[in-house]
């Protein structure tokens, strides 16, 4: 499983912040998988222990994710959303309870507030793929 993408997001938001992930954005990775018809991914979205409704909220991450995949020409059926809410945290309650500043404890929040793109498969089936083509409206006048 190789990751290609990291996102931070806002405190209580879907806004992304920050990407860590080599200069690959999400409108980047749609093409990424465009190109690779194969590839399953999964996203997992945390929330950090600071945020309202942390489950919720992860979920509404993951969707938002998947939307922008879905909107770029990505079947949906690629894409899994894995939402863990708080369960996975990159410093854990305790360690955040135990910094000393609320800036060190707003940092290491942050860090949990993150979304991981994930490949899983590399066998999409071909009979599911669907290509959708957009056909141009044009109209001539004076023809």
């Amino acid at each position: 499983n190789l990751v290609y993408i990291k996102l931070f997001f806002e405190k209580n938001s879907v806004t992304i912040y920050d990407i860590d992930s080599l200069g690959i954005d999400v409108e980047s990775y749609a093409m990424l998988m465009i190109d690779n018809p194969t590839l399953v991914i999964e996203i997992n979205s945390n929330s950090s222990f600071d945020e309202n409704n942390p489950d919720m909220l992860s979920k509404k991450r993951g969707e938002y994710l998947k939307d922008i995949l879905i909107k770029k020409g990505v079947n949906k059926d690629r894409v899994v959303i894995n939402a863990l809410g708080t369960n996975k945290p990159v410093s854990s309650k305790k360690q955040i309870a135990k910094l000393k500043s609320i800036k060190e404890k707003e940092e290491a929040n942050k860090h949990n507030r993150r979304t991981i793109f994930l490949i899983i498969r590399r066998d999409f089936p071909p009979e599911l793929r669907k290509t959708k083509v957009i056909e141009s409206k044009e109209t001539n006048e004076g023809e």
